[in-house]
């Protein structure tokens, strides 16, 4: 399945994809004169800068290329951004040339010939391209220049432009490698890429097609709008019907439906309340019981089921005993050491109370 699709992309490619030079051909090495995604420009059709800008975001740097190159500068300018560098980033502007065949690149996105070639001067060092009588050098970094003048051989051109790999590849790349490497590079692309070589054909086709959906974008809206508050007010409006067919007495079933909810809260609070709460402990014979050993009690302190008892009694082991001998008590135990004060035996106590069904019989 996987090589089925692969198979259809690369029949797409091959005959939606043009090569512009003297002749326009698609990958197939065919002439042809249909409407193409693709138009490859070759190298005789433009100039090439390579600038570097301090700008890190992406989005601020296309700002400034707009502002250095409006759409006004002399010629169709592409432009290819290249990743993040320290604190800059080089982009490649290709500007096409006052003679280059527009007529002919009539397709959504225009890819310089040389840029679409770089992976072969990465994998094999300077290239040169031969083609249709043209020659050209290209480096690893981009850079390109035709064979001519004062640069007539690849390591002459390696050493003006700085090319840190000055190996120059075995064999010329002809046509028919030349066409196999733009379908492998073209799939390599990313959106940046992509973005940086549409045509003016797409920013045309672009803008046609946003202001058509645009209105309708906004037509749909306020049309659901309208119908989302036609049925709101017409419900409305029926319930109220409705409301009024019933008389008076949906006035007084209302009130007492308002009554009964409130009650209902009313009573859920009192039943979290009493949730909450523990039980009672009958502390008047606890307190019965330390009168009769002639103590006199000062504080009573309730944590959980522990009880302590700040009091002075003329003997304090008199009213510890008594409290053991209680129902429904455990651990009774001194909580500090007993002084002796002017009115008797000052002293805390303490025990645990038990719960109801586990009292002591």
């Amino acid at each position: 399945m996987i090589n089925r699709l692969r198979k259809i992309l690369d029949d797409v490619l091959a005959k939606r994809v043009v090569f512009v030079t003297s002749r326009r051909v698609d990958l197939l090495d065919n002439e042809t004169d249909v409407a193409a995604l693709v138009a490859v420009v070759g190298r005789e059709h433009y100039e090439s800068l390579h600038r570097k800008y301090p700008v890190r975001a992406w989005g601020d740097l296309a700002r400034v290329l707009r502002l250095e190159f409006p759409p006004a500068f002399p010629g169709e300018r592409l432009f290819a951004i290249g990743p993040l560098v320290g604190d800059e980033r080089e982009v490649e502007i290709f500007r096409l040339s006052q003679g280059s065949p527009r007529d002919r690149l009539r397709a959504l996105f225009w890819v310089p010939e040389s840029f679409a070639l770089r992976s072969l001067a990465r994998s094999d060092g300077v290239v040169v391209v031969q083609r249709d009588g043209l020659e050209y050098f290209l480096a690893a970094n981009g850079l390109s220049t035709m064979a001519g003048g004062l640069i007539r051989s690849p390591e002459l051109f390696a050493l003006a432009v700085g090319a840190a790999d000055t190996r120059v590849a075995a064999e010329p790349v002809q046509l028919p490698r030349l066409l196999a490497s733009i379908t492998t590079a073209i799939k390599d692309f990313s959106v940046l890429d992509w973005w940086g070589f549409r045509s003016p054909i797409a920013a045309d086709y672009l803008g046609g097609f946003i202001k058509p959906a645009s209105v309708f974008a906004a037509g749909a809206i306020a049309l659901y709008l309208a119908a989302v508050s036609t049925f709101l007010w017409g419900m409305e409006s029926y319930r109220s019907r409705q409301l009024e067919q019933l008389g008076p007495e949906v006035t007084t079933l209302l009130a007492k439906q308002r009554a009964l909810d409130l009650m209902s809260a009313e009573r859920a609070g009192v039943a979290e309340l009493l949730d909450s709460t523990g039980s009672a402990w009958p502390l008047w014979e606890v307190a019965s019981t330390v009168w009769r050993a002639r103590g006199i009690i000062h504080s009573f302190m309730l944590v959980d089921d522990r009880v302590t008892i700040r009091c002075t009694a003329p003997e304090a082991t008199e009213v510890m005993t008594a409290l053991r001998a209680l129902k429904g008590v455990r651990d009774v135990e001194f909580e500090s050491a007993v002084r002796q004060g002017m009115g008797g035996q000052d002293f805390s106590v303490s025990f645990v109370r038990e719960p109801p069904g586990k009292a002591r019989s």
